[in-house]
């Protein structure tokens, strides 16, 4: 008999992480979500996914069977495949990009998802292989609470992007232009002395890993 492919999984707010710890202790991926059509009960998404210049397409079905385990099946598909997908894409969801982090410590693989429309706060998701299994909590994330079973990011997907915009804080510009400026100087400390220019958009997480 063929095994049913359960995901289990807890998620947690958490407070927006050290950047310059995690470009020493983690790899990232940049993910475009996108959800699609489906029943009641059923979430079924494509996702494009590009780690160290590699770029994966998955296309995932899951079942919510409690708040913690769900059926999942997910395959990797081709590009075109995800593209032909794409075309029924949910209209009542935005699609999602972010930078997923995977910090590998005491034995667990932590998934730390960071969005450009947040500046105070991330996603800390981890897989189990039990919903009772206990799990260590990296030292350096701070939580606020966890949010396994709250739904209500949902509602902010199905929101058009002009009323998402709406609810971010007045100094969110000024949030976002501070976070680049403050990359920007992390990287100029970084490459002082070692070259004459680079290019801030395509500068690689893995160079400080490289040496170069």
């Amino acid at each position: 008999m063929e095994q049913i492919p359960y995901e289990i999984e807890r998620k947690f707010l958490i407070r927006y992480p050290d950047m310059a710890w995690l470009e020493a202790h983690a790899e990232p991926s940049r993910i475009v979500q996108t959800y699609l059509l489906s029943p009641e009960g059923t979430t079924d998404r494509v996702r494009s996914r590009e780690t160290g210049g590699r770029t994966v397409y998955t296309h995932t079905v899951k079942q919510r069977l409690t708040a913690i385990r769900r059926i999942e099946i997910e395959n990797e598909i081709s590009r075109g495949e995800y593209e032909t997908l794409l075309r029924g894409a949910d209209p009542d969801m935005n699609s999602i990009r972010k930078v997923r982090w995977c910090l590998r410590e005491n034995g667990f693989l932590y998934e730390i998802d960071v969005f450009p429309f947040w500046t105070d706060r991330a996603f800390l998701e981890i897989e189990l292989t039990d919903e009772g299994q206990s799990f260590p909590w990296p030292e350096q994330i701070k939580l606020i609470r966890e949010v396994t079973d709250d739904r209500s990011g949902v509602s902010i997907l199905k929101q058009p992007m002009e009323t998402v915009l709406k609810r971010l804080p007045a100094d969110f510009p000024a949030q976002v232009e501070g976070a680049h400026r403050r990359r920007i100087e992390a990287i100029a400390a970084r490459y002082a002395g070692r070259m004459d220019s680079w290019d801030v958009c395509n500068e690689s997480a893995t160079d400080r890993e490289a040496g170069r």
